[in-house]
């Protein structure tokens, strides 16, 4: 079993970038270096201009540094890649979240030949340590914290759909429960402020 945690931090506004590795060394960084299994691989999504810089920042998790969709795509087949997990770079999972998708897909792999694996995430507001629920996702709008499963014919990538839509390939869909997952709010959110937008360079498909 091959297993990847891709997240997105391509920015072309320096500055907004260090906003968002300040809440990513707090919440990302330290998720996935105390993860309960260490049968995974971090990939990145980022500017090639920040690849020394970002080196260092990550160096404990030991990224796959890429630069764009199609080297993203060519690095999932060419690796025959099992589970992909999309995770924001600022968001944050307990350490057991791995291991538990791991376990639905050991657990179904053999019954289905693509499944989607989605996390309900709780909303947590960094500045006021509040959490706040949110709507429940569905097998027809899926979550933000989401893993495409293949176990032989890898055919598809995570970033086949938006996030929301990805139940178009893959309409078997396993959620687990709220707890394992949380929607960082810290004020520079991209996806809460849509006029900064244009500062965060990525493929338009997402």
């Amino acid at each position: 079993m091959k297993h990847i945690i891709v997240a997105r931090c391509k920015f072309n506004d320096f500055d907004l970038m260090e906003k968002y590795l300040v809440m990513s060394k707090q919440y990302f960084i330290s998720s996935y270096k105390n993860q309960t299994t260490k049968n995974f691989r971090i990939v990145l999504m980022i500017n090639p201009d920040h690849l020394d810089y970002l080196t260092e920042v990550f160096k404990d998790l030991n990224p796959v540094f890429i630069n764009n969709i199609k080297q993203y795509n060519d690095y999932v087949f060419d690796n025959k890649i099992n589970i992909q997990t999309r995770q924001d770079i600022d968001d944050y999972c307990v350490d057991n979240y791995v291991e538990e998708i791991q376990r639905i897909y050991n657990k179904n792999k053999d019954k289905h030949s693509k499944f989607l694996i989605q996390s309900q995430p709780i909303k947590y507001m960094h500045h006021e340590n509040k959490e706040a629920p949110l709507g429940l996702y569905t097998d027809k709008r899926t979550s933000m914290f989401l893993s495409i499963c293949q176990k032989e014919d890898i055919s598809n990538t995570i970033f086949d759909r938006t996030h929301g839509h990805m139940w178009e390939v893959a309409n078997t869909v396993f959620t687990i429960p709220k707890g394992f997952t949380k929607w960082v709010i810290h004020g520079n959110n991209i996806s809460c402020n849509r006029k900064t937008s244009d500062k965060y360079k990525t493929n338009k498909k997402f």
